[in-house]
């Protein structure tokens, strides 16, 4: 059995590193699994990014009958920032964005799965007390 599709996406995404405002110092990320104990306040008090990884819905794929039936899974990759010192919130979504596509398409296809951006879905709202703005990755997941 192979390892958990969501587990091989976040190992992906956890190489990205950003610089604040200023270019020169380092921006904290965290990178971790939806519906944790955590609150968004507690997270940004000591992180400037929140990278948060959801499970799948899976639908069946097979177009012919004497083609192998393969599953695709399309993993929802949350990013959420807030203005803070050093941090703007457009600003650090917009290099997010850069790296989550160049991280994902150089990772795009081995021997055992492909992986692909198939939507991204921008927003920002207020949540318990912090207005966040956030990007929703949808990342298709496929066994070859």
């Amino acid at each position: 059995m192979g390892e958990d599709p969501k587990y091989t996406i976040k190992k992906i995404v956890d190489d990205i590193t950003l610089k604040k405002d200023n270019e020169a110092d380092d921006a904290t990320l965290i990178f971790l699994y939806e519906g944790g104990p955590e609150t968004l306040k507690e997270l940004f008090a000591s992180y400037d990014v929140v990278v948060t990884f959801g499970d799948a819905p899976v639908r069946p794929d097979r177009f012919m009958q004497d083609v192998a039936e393969h599953h695709p899974e399309v993993y929802p990759v949350t990013v959420q920032i807030i203005d803070k010192t050093g941090v703007t919130a457009t600003k650090m979504m917009h290099k997010m964005k850069e790296q989550m596509r160049v991280i994902v398409e150089a990772a795009a296809q081995t021997s055992t799965y492909t992986l692909r951006i198939i939507s991204e879905t921008p927003g920002n709202r207020r949540v318990g007390g912090l207005y966040v703005w956030d990007t929703t990755y949808s990342i298709q997941y496929k066994d070859l």
